[in-house]
């Protein structure tokens, strides 16, 4: 019987990991700040944006029931625990810049989850950083899209260059 294998050619990447695409744009960031800044991606489980509240439509005996159970046992997969099994359909992150010289102060300028198929990539950002980026914008999710490779180029670098990152930056470096 013949190898299905045998017909295959060499196997070649398409396209470049969306992880690999952030790192690339974040690594000048400690030699633009004198080495001052630093980035760090952290994978995550879970994103509170994800979470839907399920107590609407309940008595209050009911959710305070509920919210003591919710107390007791916790969702596994709830929190920053990249220890714990992930949800195997996306993988999710968060940047976090913080100054070298206080590592212990992190601030998470977004979170953005991908499939295996690398795109889309949907990003979870604060307003005031996605100015700039209302054609990517989801108007059913309200959150920013990029659908090809290059989105995500852009989407980062109008991300890196808003002025709030600017500033956000410049406070991190005296810190």
């Amino acid at each position: 019987m013949e190898n299905p294998w045998d017909d295959i050619g060499d196997l070649q990447p398409e396209m470049e990991n969306p992880i690999n695409i952030v790192k690339e744009l974040f690594t000048p960031i400690y030699e633009k700040t004198n080495e001052k800044v630093i980035y760090k991606l952290d994978q995550v489980n879970f994103f509170p944006e994800e979470v839907k509240n399920l107590s609407a439509g309940i008595d209050a005996a009911k959710s305070a029931a509920l919210c003591n159970a919710i107390q007791q046992t916790l969702h596994p997969d709830f929190g920053y625990d990249p220890d714990k099994t992930k949800e195997r359909q996306c993988l999710r992150y968060r940047l976090l810049l913080s100054p070298v010289k206080n590592e212990t102060i992190e601030f998470e300028l977004f979170k953005f989850k991908f499939s295996l198929f690398f795109y889309p990539v949907q990003f979870f950002i604060d307003y005031s950083r996605s100015k700039g980026l209302a054609g990517f914008v989801d108007e059913t999710s309200k959150f920013v899209i990029a659908n090809t490779e290059e989105d995500l180029y852009v989407i980062i670098s109008t991300i890196i260059r808003s002025d709030s990152t600017i500033n956000l930056i410049k406070r991190l470096m005296v810190l």
